[in-house]
């Protein structure tokens, strides 16, 4: 199929901004930050992207906490969405550590 890469969809400010809203989903993060490559492969060219260093995970940090998850049973998204165990215990007027507890039981029964 052929592209023709002389229509503009978007703007380079809007692509910056929908690849910083991949970087930070917070259900599914972009950890391999993948816009850059496909943008790069549709129009072989690239674009001056913004550093990324407004503290979303990357993908050695998925590395890491998946690393620590197996050493020590806490559940890679406990790091990835602390306010969501807070939001998640509060909304169900519990304990944050039974949300936690939960998550771990979750993850260790999902081992077997």
């Amino acid at each position: 199929m052929h592209v023709n890469t002389n229509i503009e969809l978007s703007q380079k400010d809007e692509l910056q901004q929908i690849r910083q809203f991949w970087l930070r989903d917070p259900n599914e993060p972009d950890w391999a930050d993948s816009l850059p490559a496909i943008y790069r492969s549709v129009f072989d060219k690239d674009i001056n992207w913004v550093e990324n260093d407004a503290g979303a995970f990357t993908e050695p940090d998925a590395i890491l906490l998946k690393e620590i998850e197996l050493e020590h049973g806490a559940p890679a998204e406990m790091a990835i969405n602390g306010s969501g165990m807070r939001d998640t215990a509060r909304v169900l007027k519990i304990n944050k550590d039974t949300v936690i507890n939960t998550l771990k039981k979750r993850k260790a029964s999902s081992r077997r």
